[in-house]
């Protein structure tokens, strides 16, 4: 696969996000394998979103066919330090998850797509454990 790789969701109804928790994949995947590294959420609030490809790269509020930048961001470095993690202190971060701020006042949206430049491992895939969504219902 080429980056960036995409996941999309649709969120059941529309709303205007404020944050997001993403919960990488822990233990021996723990800033590695294909956990994010540099990554974008773009939103839709289109019925049907089509089907774009998303730049590695974007100012927030960019927008590219149905999708809109809602932000860029880069998942913490580990608590160890650069550039072999592994002691139980990162595994514990990545368990914790991390918060990710939405950096300025988005449009609502009834689809979240997240756009993955870069993994830890710089592969040619990605995967999330989990992501949970904050905002208020439009």
């Amino acid at each position: 696969g080429k980056a960036p790789f995409v996941a999309t969701f649709n969120v059941g109804s529309t709303y205007k996000l404020s944050r997001f928790i993403m919960w990488q994949r822990p233990d021996s995947w723990a800033y590695g394998h294909g956990n994010p590294r540099d990554f974008s959420l773009w939103g839709s609030n289109a019925c049907s979103p089509k089907d774009a490809q998303l730049p590695l790269v974007a100012a927030p509020g960019t927008v590219v066919g149905d999708w809109v930048n809602l932000g860029n961001s880069n998942f913490p470095p580990p608590p160890s330090g650069m550039p072999v993690p592994g002691n139980s202190a990162d595994n514990e971060f990545v368990k914790a998850g991390v918060n990710f701020n939405v950096p300025f006042n988005p449009p609502s949206v009834k689809f979240l797509r997240l756009a993955v430049a870069k993994t830890w491992s710089s592969g040619s895939f990605a995967h999330v454990l989990e992501m949970s969504f904050y905002g208020k219902p439009d």
